[in-house]
């Protein structure tokens, strides 16, 4: 059985530590604040601030839109390139399609992970596979239909269609947006 004393020192001992640790916490946490300015800032560098936000929130999506299309006609180029390539190699026609197909999907692959940093993995990839689908398959109809394109306009027309899918996913982004069947979506 513990005296009324004892128990009294012994709270207060207590007491004494815990005392102790929070100004040890309170010094602690000084030392580690940033320096703190002793003026307000005036309303002109506030308003300058939301201007500047303000400048950079509007700009981001046009900057990414802009990366989108430059991507898409990048890849578009570069897949009627490889089929254009391949086709030179005067193959026969099932293998220059399987192969140059291949060739234009494996560097479709590259460059989209390269640009997946910047413009993010699914805006890059999905697009770019079904243009690289398309842009050699195209190419071999032409060929097959008799319209053979020399390089520049196969290269061009590869970069119409990049360009073609990139008015496509734009203008089905917005559609997309503006439905009403997006429940619980913050318009």
């Amino acid at each position: 059985m513990h005296h009324r004393g004892q128990a009294f020192r012994f709270d207060s001992r207590n007491d004494c530590c815990r005392r102790q640790a929070r100004k040890g916490m309170l010094a602690f946490a000084k030392r580690m604040a940033p320096p703190q300015t002793t003026h307000a800032p005036s309303a002109a560098s506030e308003k300058a601030s939301r201007t500047s936000l303000n400048i950079r929130t509007r700009l981001r999506p046009i900057l990414f839109s802009v990366g989108d299309c430059v991507f898409l006609l990048v890849i578009g180029a570069v897949a009627a390139m490889v089929m254009r390539l391949i086709d030179s190699l005067a193959w026969n026609a099932v293998l220059t399609w399987v192969v140059g197909m291949a060739l234009a999907m494996l560097a479709q692959t590259i460059l989209a992970f390269a640009a997946a940093p910047l413009l993010g993995s699914i805006e890059t990839m999905v697009p770019s596979m079904v243009l690289t689908m398309l842009c050699p398959m195209a190419l071999d109809l032409l060929e097959m239909i008799g319209a053979d394109l020399g390089w520049s306009w196969s290269i061009g027309f590869g970069a119409g269609l990049g360009f073609a899918m990139f008015l496509f996913v734009e203008i089905y982004g917005v559609r997309c947006r503006k439905s009403p069947h997006r429940l619980g979506v913050r318009r």
